[in-house]
């Protein structure tokens, strides 16, 4: 189902076949997690820079350079080394600039630039650029969020516009190795998972009161979210860490009447169901194998957002043999230990990319400063709470007002962060406007 009555989607690896007034669904493809334990390290770290480079050999067009979103993580900066030497020639690259503490990464953007020679672009994002929103959902099917990121895409976009047709990104990589944190946190999860739900309940309300940080990586911020999200079943994996609301949250935010059009009793079946079809491989495979029927669809969102101002975007770390290559390598060589994820991955791109990307950088993962724009840039305060509260048609009757300015109230006081939820509620807001324009 979509948001737009009577319009479906295609599950993942789903074929629609029409005949007559016949129309039938059915799989064509489903990924394996069937373990290939006869390679060694060393064949895997082989195959690995084997594969990705024939990714983007195929997806190369002679005579015409790709653009490259490059973040400056292991991924982009992956994809950005191996076409600068199968193009053979010097490529723009482009990146965004956010400044705030554990949030800009541009400086490792710039480093493998300088590296590679490419002709870089840095956009500055700063909270005026959030506005943007209003134009962007105009490009987008379906509403989709993360926390600004979708703004920093179109940012990107509409500098490669005109410059480039096609550019790479390097999403799908933590899908692919084991590079989430929350893959992490489903290991410490399952060392607390035994304790009976009310200690976890009674232990979650008091780290609940811990104030929020301004950092978006820290002991502070780790210990709320973890105790918030153990409150969800174990079931849903690692989407018990990015889920914004519980049952209960969502009984308060939503309107009764809205509430009669929905069973929350069912919200977490189409997950629960996805997993389930992972069978009884190992909790790593089974959240890799979550990740890439829910999570990478969110990914290929951002193509519609990219189409809409001229630019197509090619993904080769979603090439489907890469991706079938990646799920038979064992899960104890994607994370080693507790922590050390993308283990395989970072050991086959030492011949790629220089220590100081692999190994010597905190992973931040991109993203913006959000919660402390909304608390400490007036304009962006203001413009979303107006936009929020303003009343109008297309959402009237869903949200109840009350819960949203408990929201605003608690995350202007630090007392928690609901920057997600608060950015979520505004671009669905948003995109329903738009599309009764």
């Amino acid at each position: 189902e979509t948001l737009l009555k009577n319009i479906h989607s295609l599950p993942p690896g789903h074929i629609l076949s029409a005949n007559g007034s016949t129309v039938s669904i059915r799989r064509y493809w489903q990924l394996s997690f069937a373990e290939d334990r006869e390679k060694t390290v060393d064949q895997h770290c082989d195959e690995i820079v084997d594969r990705i480079q024939q990714a983007i050999r195929i997806r190369l067009e002679p005579g015409r350079p790709p653009g490259i979103f490059l973040s400056g993580g292991t991924d982009s900066s992956t994809i950005a080394s191996l076409s600068s030497k199968l193009y053979g020639g010097v490529i723009p690259s482009f990146s965004f600039r956010c400044e705030g503490r554990s949030y800009d990464e541009s400086v490792y953007a710039r480093f493998m630039a300088d590296k590679l020679g490419t002709r870089h672009t840095e956009i500055p994002y700063d909270p005026e650029r959030l506005s943007l929103i209003s134009g962007a959902v105009e490009g987008m099917d379906e509403p989709f969020c993360d926390q600004g990121i979708e703004i920093g895409t179109y940012l990107l976009g509409q500098a490669a516009r005109g410059v480039v047709s096609y550019v790479f990104s390097g999403e799908g990589g933590d899908e692919l190795f084991g590079g989430h944190p929350v893959y992490v946190a489903d290991k410490f999860a399952s060392a607390v998972d035994w304790v009976p739900g009310g200690i976890l309940k009674l232990l979650a309300r008091k780290f609940a009161r811990i104030p929020d940080s301004d950092q978006k990586k820290n002991l502070q911020v780790k210990i709320k979210r973890f105790s918030y999200s153990l409150a969800f079943p174990p079931e849903l994996l690692s989407h018990r860490w990015r889920i914004y609301y519980t049952p209960q949250e969502l009984q308060a935010l939503c309107s009764g009447n809205f509430l009669e059009s929905c069973d929350l009793n069912k919200i977490f079946d189409v997950i629960q169901g996805i997993n389930s079809e992972a069978g009884g491989k190992d909790q790593l495979s089974r959240s890799l194998h979550s990740d890439f029927h829910t999570l990478v669809g969110f990914y290929l969102r951002r193509l519609g957002l990219l189409r809409s101002l001229s630019v197509e975007s090619r993904l080769p770390l979603l090439d489907y043999r890469l991706v079938e290559y990646a799920a038979t390598i064992p899960s104890r060589l994607k994370i080693r230990g507790l922590s050390d994820t993308k283990f395989i991955y970072k050991r086959a791109l030492e011949r790629v990319l220089p220590k100081e990307i692999l190994y010597d950088r905190p992973k931040l993962g991109h993203s913006i400063p959000m919660k402390n724009w909304m608390r400490t840039d007036g304009k962006t305060r203001t413009w979303i709470e107006e936009v929020l509260r303003e009343e109008s048609p297309e959402v009237n009757g869903f949200f109840r007002a009350d819960f949203i300015e408990r929201m605003l109230g608690e995350h202007q006081s630090r007392s928690q962060n609901h920057s997600h939820r608060l950015w979520a509620l505004l671009v669905l807001k948003l995109w329903l406007k738009s599309l009764a324009a």
